[in-house]
C-alpha cells in the first residue's frame, strides 16, 4: 500500500513539472559554499600536479647525471677530479640547482 501511494506521488509531481518550465536555480548559500570548496579542491590539485610534474623533471635530471657520469672511465672522471663515490651526490646536487630557480 505505502509503494503505491509513493509511486501515485511521484508520478503526480512529475506530471505537475511537465507541464512547467524549469527555470534555473539561482546560487543560494550552499551553492556558494559548495562552489567555494569546490575551487578549493581543483587549486589544490593543480598545486599537487605542479609540485609532482617538477619531481618528475627533478629525477629525470638525477637520473640523466647519474647515468652520464657511470658510463665514463675511471680515467675521464678523474680528469674531471670526480670519484666513483661522489656521482650519486653530484647528481643529487645537479637536481636541486634546478629546484632553486623554481622557488
Amino acid at each position: 500500500m505505502f509503494a503505491l501511494s509513493l509511486h501515485c506521488s511521484i508520478n503526480t509531481a512529475m506530471q505537475r513539472q511537465k507541464g512547467k518550465r524549469m527555470m534555473p536555480m539561482a546560487i543560494s548559500s550552499n551553492n556558494a559554499r559548495l562552489q567555494a570548496v569546490l575551487d578549493d579542491l581543483r587549486s589544490g590539485f593543480k598545486r599537487f600536479l605542479l609540485v609532482a610534474q617538477q619531481a618528475n623533471e627533478r629525477r629525470r635530471i638525477y637520473r640523466a647525471t647519474v647515468w652520464e657520469l657511470n658510463n665514463l672511465t675511471n680515467r675521464d672522471l678523474a680528469d674531471l677530479g670526480i670519484s666513483r663515490s661522489h656521482i650519486r651526490q653530484l647528481a643529487l646536487e645537479a637536481s636541486q640547482k634546478g629546484r632553486a630557480n623554481e622557488v
